[in-house]
């Protein structure tokens, strides 16, 4: 499924593959490809630690691809394993100045942690 473009959207508490008959909360996203371009904010429970980790469900061997865009924060990404908290995946920088960063690798079937995590300048984030 692709996204409406939104702004301010509310990210999912697990992306999983089709087909898996695992538990699933109410905020979920299931496919086989997923294109998630909408404008995420994090939500209010998560503004403290302004940290969000989605969980990753995979069923059978896959390539793994997200990439940040337009980002008004530094805003840092990783992929861990689940179970052991070891990193999955490298997360690769743009270039200085850029802030993009880039998470492209094979996962093996599994459960994985996605963080996504920001660095808010002093004073916080800028007016609307």
């Amino acid at each position: 499924p692709s996204s409406g473009l939104g702004s301010h959207a509310t990210l999912p508490d697990v992306i999983q593959q089709s087909g898996m008959q695992d538990d699933t909360p109410e905020n979920f996203v299931q496919g086989d490809t997923i294109y998630m371009r909408d404008w995420y904010g994090f939500p209010k429970d998560d503004l403290v630690a302004v940290s969000k980790d989605v969980e990753v469900r995979v069923a059978q061997p896959s390539f793994f691809r997200i990439t940040t865009h337009q980002t008004t924060v530094s805003l840092m990404i990783s992929l861990k394993e689940k179970a052991t908290g070891r990193l999955a995946c490298r997360t690769v920088t743009h270039g200085i100045g850029d802030k993009r960063s880039t998470i492209f690798c094979r996962l093996d079937p599994g459960a994985y942690l996605l963080n996504f995590a920001a660095d808010l300048p002093l004073g916080g984030m800028h007016p609307c």
